[in-house]
């Protein structure tokens, strides 16, 4: 019995992927095609649009459009700004606000942190980060008045 020759297969491979990649791209230039001729309202359900009233599109995020620390002494701003997760020009996130909030928390720099978000005054639509921080007290000094019987040296040792 002499074996089958599959020759045929190679054949219609190439034939099958260029018929689906046709596919493909045929039906995906139609879904813009008619939703740039208004046949829906871009709702993606397909409802017919009505003429005269504006298309609902998605309301773009707010963006950031500054940080700032305030109350911040020996501890620079870009310092702190390297600590968080937020940037300027990124979509405003409350979740990220936590996440930035927590990690100067952890930092133990400081005793107290207050965070304020504000509408820009400039720009529509976009945020100002404001981060209020009381930083730690720092220990300059220590004296020791007042010990007879033990030098300073035995203390510090």
């Amino acid at each position: 019995m002499a074996a089958r020759n599959n020759s045929c297969l190679p054949f219609f491979l190439p034939s099958l992927l260029v018929f689906l990649l046709v596919l493909v791209f045929t039906l995906a230039s139609a879904v813009p095609q008619a939703r740039a001729s208004g046949e829906t309202a871009g709702d993606g359900i397909g409802s017919p649009a009505i003429p005269g009233v504006p298309k609902a599109g998605p309301q773009q995020p707010a963006l950031v459009q500054r940080v700032e620390f305030v109350g911040n002494r020996r501890i620079r701003s870009e310092t702190l700004k390297a600590k968080i997760f937020t940037r300027e020009g990124d979509a405003y996130s409350e979740d990220t606000l936590r996440r930035d909030f927590q990690a100067l928390w952890n930092t133990q720099f400081f005793e107290d942190i207050r965070l304020e978000v504000e509408d820009s005054p400039d720009h529509p639509n976009a945020k100002i980060i404001t981060f209020y921080v009381k930083e730690r007290p720092v220990i300059r000094r220590i004296e020791y008045k007042g010990i007879k019987s033990v030098t300073k040296s035995e203390i510090l040792d």
